[in-house]
């Protein structure tokens, strides 16, 4: 490709991010399902904050009959959201890829707005600091220059001081993109 792209779902993906919980059993069974079907296909990355969470996932795996497609990551985490502040990956000319690590939440969930740098030590990738406010997974691109957003990315990061101008150039620099489509929110 000859400029940079942000993933899109749907594209073939080299990893999938989750988060494990120790403290709900029901979330442990859906997070152990979808590791099971998703490990089959391509390599699952597991978040554990506590050594507490990786005994709970190592035993609910090996109860589930789900031995490889993984690797546990001990990296802190405040919830399990991965999707809402974890990386944004972009994919450069000539193969290779970055993160994006945008601003989360309001300074209360410093693990997890941390996430992204801390992935990008761990793997030696470049993590790109976006001074906007990205969260509730508020982003979602077609990979081939077009972003989708609700008004609330636009409102939070215009009373967080930028103006419509610096918002979008923000986005055409770090994303790649180059159109932002403004979706009214869902009553």
């Amino acid at each position: 490709c000859a400029a940079i792209q942000r993933c899109r779902v749907g594209d073939e993906q080299d990893a999938v991010l989750v988060s494990w919980c120790s403290v709900d059993e029901s979330l442990q069974n859906v997070l152990t399902d979808i590791i099971a079907a998703v490990s089959r296909h391509v390599e699952v990355l597991i978040l554990v904050p506590t050594e507490d969470d990786l005994l709970t996932a190592t035993k609910a795996l090996t109860q589930a009959g789900v031995h490889d497609g993984f690797e546990f990551l001990e990296v802190p985490v405040d919830t399990i959201w991965v999707r809402d502040y974890g990386p944004a990956v972009l994919r450069e000319p000539g193969g290779g890829f970055r993160f994006v690590d945008a601003r989360y939440g309001d300074g209360l969930r410093s693990n997890d707005d941390a996430l992204p740098s801390t992935l990008g030590t761990i793997f030696h990738t470049p993590a790109d600091f976006a001074p906007l406010l990205v969260d509730g997974g508020n982003l979602i691109t077609n990979g081939d220059g077009i972003a989708m957003a609700t008004s609330a990315l636009l409102e939070n990061n215009l009373h967080g001081g930028f103006n419509k101008h610096e918002i979008v150039a923000a986005f055409s620099d770090l994303y790649g993109s180059d159109e932002m489509v403004d979706l009214e929110r869902l009553e």
